[in-house]
């Protein structure tokens, strides 16, 4: 796989972007034309949410960076879990991004309200407090998993 990556500043102890950047790197095929692109959507989010402007400024001037190098590639795949996304979806459409897996996934809502060509997928955040067991079979369950929410407590 084509992968461009800032391996650097993920979340903790909610490593989902860290996690599938990881995987991505063992699993995933070479595909002409795409490109995973690992980045710490959380971290920036979170640090401008939180008013934190030299870390948002170093991590917006991070991004810059990485305009040229995605543009050969018509698919730009990325990972984000966090729940604002969708108020930063410029950064997505100035980055080039076409699809964005995303942890807070709405049903019926495929692609950006703003951006019509850029679609979400929906992807599972990764088990931060997760117990060993065996796998059950012949349970119907409506969700196969669900998230309400934490406190961060640094970023």
């Amino acid at each position: 796989m084509n992968i461009i990556a800032h391996n650097a500043d993920w979340q903790h102890p909610a490593i989902t972007e860290q996690h599938a950047f990881e995987k991505s790197q063992v699993l995933l095929p070479t595909v002409e034309g795409v490109v995973y692109f690992a980045f710490p959507w959380a971290t920036l989010i979170d640090k401008y949410n939180t008013k934190q402007t030299r870390d948002t400024a170093q991590l917006l001037e991070k991004l810059q960076s990485f305009i040229e190098p995605l543009r050969p590639y018509t698919k730009v795949v990325t990972v984000c879990q966090h729940i604002f996304m969708l108020k930063f979806q410029d950064i997505f459409h100035k980055l080039g991004i076409t699809d964005i897996f995303w942890t807070h996934a709405i049903k019926n809502q495929n692609f950006l309200p703003d951006y019509p060509d850029i679609h979400i997928h929906p992807f599972p955040l990764y088990p931060v407090q997760a117990v060993n067991q065996t796998v059950q079979t012949g349970i119907d369950k409506k969700y196969l998993f669900s998230f309400v929410g934490a406190t961060v407590n640094k970023c």
